[in-house]
C-alpha cells in the first residue's frame, strides 16, 4: 500500500472511534492483504473475511491516539507475509479448521 493510503487508513479509523458510542465493545482494525500473484500482472480479485478475533487484542473507543496508532502498526504488521509466502496463505491453511468458509463474502 502506499503512504497515502496509511494515512487515510488511520484518519478512517480515528473518525470512527469519534462516531462510535460503546466504549465496553473491543474493535478490530484489519489491513488489507495483498496475494503475491497480484504484482505478477493478474487480475484484481477482492474477497472479504469476517476478522473476528483476528489479532491478540484490539481497540476500545476510549484508547488514545498512541494505543490506536500501536494496534495499526500491528494490522499492517500482520498484514504482511513472511518470507516468499503469500500473505493470503492463512486462508487455505485454515479453511475448515477456523470455519471460514462460513465468514466470507
Amino acid at each position: 500500500m502506499t503512504t497515502e493510503y496509511d494515512r487515510l487508513f488511520r484518519e478512517n479509523l480515528l473518525a470512527f472511534t469519534k462516531a462510535i458510542h460503546n466504549p465496553e465493545k473491543e474493535y478490530t482494525a484489519f489491513y488489507p492483504m495483498i496475494g503475491k500473484e497480484y504484482n505478477q500482472g493478474k487480475n484484481l480479485l477482492v474477497v472479504g473475511q469476517a476478522v473476528n478475533e483476528w489479532l491478540p487484542s484490539g481497540f476500545t473507543i476510549g484508547d488514545d491516539e498512541k494505543t490506536l496508532d500501536a494496534h495499526i502498526k500491528l494490522a499492517m504488521e500482520e498484514s504482511q507475509a513472511e518470507g516468499e509466502e503469500c500473505a493470503l496463505n492463512w486462508v487455505n491453511t485454515n479453511w475448515t479448521k477456523s470455519g471460514l468458509f462460513r465468514s466470507f463474502f
